[in-house]
């Protein structure tokens, strides 16, 4: 039995693919993106590559690599559905502080692109998870119930849940996202 290796890229026109086995083999697919159901397309192109290697898909277990081009385009045409964001209290308005290195640093009247959440769909929420992994403040979990019929009202289709330290402690995005 083989190990093989699997890269795909969901484009806005096409899904990629590219199966590599363990000699350095490649097999290389195209096929229209579902924009419908990226998911569709996404296994179409998968299993078109793994077919025409012969592999069977347990056999893909060495890596697999998942790009969305799709997503970056829509970030870039500011296209898709009306988004909230949390965010951990005192962080609302993180993306209008732009607290980041500027492209054009002696630029001082340099115009930035709005965020792609508008400030009043953004909410801090009462929740602390600390650098080391413990969790400081448990999520309030009437504060989301509020704020969740508030963005629901609003017609909000997407929320992102960014809260500080995440990365090292999920369980109150988690808890939040429940």
């Amino acid at each position: 039995m083989s190990s093989y290796a699997l890269a795909v890229d969901i484009g806005g026109t096409f899904t990629d693919v590219v199966l590599r086995d363990s000699t350095g083999r490649c097999w290389v697919d195209k096929t229209l993106t579902t924009h419908g159901d990226l998911l569709e397309g996404f296994f179409k192109a998968v299993d078109l590559a793994i077919g025409r290697a012969g592999a069977t898909p347990a056999e893909v277990d060495d890596i697999v690599v998942h790009a969305t081009t799709v997503v970056t385009n829509a970030l870039i045409e500011r296209k898709g559905p009306p988004t909230g964001l949390l965010v951990t209290e005192g962080f609302r308005d993180v993306l209008y502080i732009r607290d980041e290195h500027r492209y054009d640093m002696y630029d001082p009247l340099i115009e930035f692109p709005e965020p792609l959440v508008p400030r009043e769909w953004t909410f801090g929420v009462h929740e602390r998870a600390l650098a080391d992994g413990s969790i400081e403040t448990p999520v309030d979990e009437a504060q989301i119930v509020a704020v969740a019929g508030r963005l629901k009202a609003a017609g909000i289709r997407s929320v992102a849940i960014c809260f500080l330290n995440a990365y090292n402690q999920p369980a109150n995005e988690q808890r939040t996202r429940e």
